[in-house]
C-alpha cells in the first residue's frame, strides 16, 4: 500500500507541478478522476499502510483525523483555485469528485 501510494503521490505531484508552473489548471491524468489525488493518496494508501505496519489500534483513527485536517486545507486550496481559474475551475468541480473518485 505504501509503495503504491508513494508512486501515485509522486506521479500526481509531478503532474500538478508541471502544469501549475505554466499557469494551467491540471485536469488530466489522476486529476481527471479526483480533484485532490495527493490528499487522497495519503488518506487511502500511505497512512493506512503505515498503520498496518505499527501494532497500535489507536493508529486506525489517524486516516480519519487526517481527512478532517485535509478538508480544511482543501477548502483553502479550492478558494484559491476558484479565484485563479474562475469558471474553468467551477466547471471542473462539477465533473470531478474532491478526494475520492466516487
Amino acid at each position: 500500500m505504501v509503495i503504491f501510494g508513494l508512486t501515485f503521490f509522486s506521479f500526481s505531484a509531478y503532474q500538478l507541478h508541471k502544469n501549475l508552473n505554466s499557469g494551467k489548471l491540471q485536469t488530466n491524468g489522476a486529476y481527471a478522476f479526483m480533484r485532490h489525488p495527493i490528499y487522497g493518496t495519503w488518506i487511502v494508501f500511505i497512512v493506512p499502510g503505515l498503520v498496518l505496519m505499527v501494532p497500535y489500534l489507536l493508529g486506525i483513527t489517524v486516516p480519519f483525523v487526517m481527512y478532517g485536517i485535509f478538508r480544511l486545507l482543501i477548502a483553502k486550496e479550492e478558494k484559491y483555485l476558484l479565484k485563479k481559474f474562475g469558471n474553468k475551475y467551477l466547471e471542473y468541480t462539477k465533473k470531478v469528485y474532491r478526494v475520492f473518485p466516487f
